[in-house]
């Protein structure tokens, strides 16, 4: 483990800033970044063109999504560049970890309900927010993970995408029981969205245990903290894939069902 020094308790001396601290677990942790935010596209790409006809929560589906894929991106690509470039993927990702529960319980939410959106106002919001946080911090930001903005950012940040992960929780629950009955598709989406549900919030748990770790310079909680970041990384990544899997294969059940169904309805009128 060349970069880092640690005395008797484990606290981190001395880090180098390139290359993860000189770790080569560093390449892991961007492959698997990098290989999540494809996945994200991915699953975007299924949603918006074979499931979207399917549920009204098409386009929360899609922005939870690429929000996740977007930590992944962040956590790969702060590691290039200078400061600013390095604190806005940082914040990046952390601002896209609270919108992918968001998004992902406003989805379930919709799929419970059976209702469409009535407004994109919240999409157009997150997604501001999702550029305007980072560039504001990282403008301010004198080093990397500037101490003085982590502290703040953390408590500002971290009790909404808990309280949200509680909520996506429940919400996860409310759509499994919704569908416990029926040995469909739909209840095997709704088992795979309650697991894409624990996988996010714990993932997002980690990386704020992670930088509450290399805050305080507590080298071993950094390292595992780290470390299953990179197995929650390809754990969300699979989830995706699954779920955009499901997706496409009930689309291609259900749409000529509903397809005949509308075209019987039209022969009825006439």
């Amino acid at each position: 483990m060349s970069g880092i020094l640690f005395h008797a308790r484990e606290l981190v001396l001395s880090q180098i800033p390139d290359q993860h601290h000189g770790l080569l677990e560093m390449n892991v942790h961007w492959t698997a970044g990098v290989l999540i935010f494809a996945a994200s596209l991915i699953g975007v790409l299924v949603v918006c063109s074979k499931y979207r006809r399917m549920t009204p929560a098409w386009p929360a589906l899609a922005s939870s999504f690429l929000n996740a894929g977007l930590i992944g991106a962040g956590e790969a690509f702060e590691h290039a560049g200078g400061v600013f470039n390095h604190d806005f993927w940082h914040y990046l990702h952390m601002v896209a970890g609270l919108l992918a529960v968001y998004f992902l319980w406003r989805a379930m939410k919709l799929m419970a309900d059976a209702r469409t959106e009535r407004t994109y106002a919240a999409y157009i919001a997150g997604f501001a927010a999702l550029i305007i946080i980072p560039v504001f911090l990282a403008s301010l930001a004198e080093t990397n993970w500037d101490p003085v903005i982590e502290w703040g950012f953390f408590l500002v940040a971290m009790v909404p995408t808990l309280v949200m992960g509680a909520l996506a929780l429940m919400q996860s629950r409310r759509l499994m029981l919704a569908h416990a009955r029926i040995a469909s598709f739909k209840s095997f989406i709704a088992m795979q969205l309650g697991l894409f549900t624990w996988t996010i919030i714990i993932l997002t748990t980690v990386i704020f245990a992670g930088r509450v770790a290399a805050q305080i310079g507590n080298g071993f909680l950094y390292i595992w903290t780290h470390a299953l970041q990179d197995v929650l990384l390809a754990a969300t990544g699979m989830f995706i894939i699954i779920l955009a899997y499901t997706f496409s294969k009930t689309a291609a059940i259900y749409q000529p069902i509903m397809a005949f169904s509308a075209a019987t309805k039209r022969i009825r009128r006439t």
